[in-house]
C-alpha cells in the first residue's frame, strides 16, 4: 500500500506524478479490493482469466481498472 503521505510530493504528487494522465491496476476479481476501487471511482477496463498466481498454487482472474487524473 502506498500512503500518500509517503509518496513524493505528497496527496499533490500523487495526482499528476511526473506529468502522467492515467492510472492502472490490476486486483483478483471479486475481491474486497476490487470494490474498494469500483467504490472509489476507478474504471473496470476487463478481466484477464487465470492471471493471478494465488498462495495456494491457484490461478486466480484479475480485473484491470483504470482512473484518470485531474
Amino acid at each position: 500500500m502506498i500512503r500518500l503521505a509517503h509518496w513524493p510530493g505528497g496527496e499533490a504528487g500523487w495526482r499528476r506524478p511526473q506529468g502522467r494522465t492515467t492510472l492502472a491496476l490490476d486486483t483478483i476479481s471479486g475481491s474486497a479490493a476490487a470494490r474498494l476501487y469500483e467504490r472509489a471511482g476507478w474504471e473496470k477496463v476487463g478481466d484477464i482469466p487465470a492471471y493471478a498466481l494465488m498462495p495456494g498454487g491457484k490461478m486466480a482472474p484479475t480485473t484491470v481498472y483504470t482512473k484518470r487524473l485531474s
